[in-house]
């Protein structure tokens, strides 16, 4: 497995994406709209995890009722 890493390469005002030997750059636009599609993932994610976990106790209680 490569190491992945992001630095901000100041003198070319540009974000840079480094995995094992490939180099990819990006414009701070660019970079925030990664950002952003990421943050929105991760929100979505923990929504259905966490309401994945709401069902998951609701059907417990109801089947523990009609036990």
């Amino acid at each position: 497995m490569t190491d992945i890493c992001v630095y901000r390469d100041d003198a070319a005002n540009c974000v840079v994406l480094k995995d094992g030997e490939k180099l990819f750059t990006f414009t701070p636009e660019q970079w925030s709209v990664i950002c952003m599609a990421a943050n929105s993932d991760m929100e979505a994610r923990l929504y259905a995890l966490a309401h994945s976990e709401t069902l998951r106790i609701e059907r417990d209680m109801k089947w523990k009722e009609v036990k």
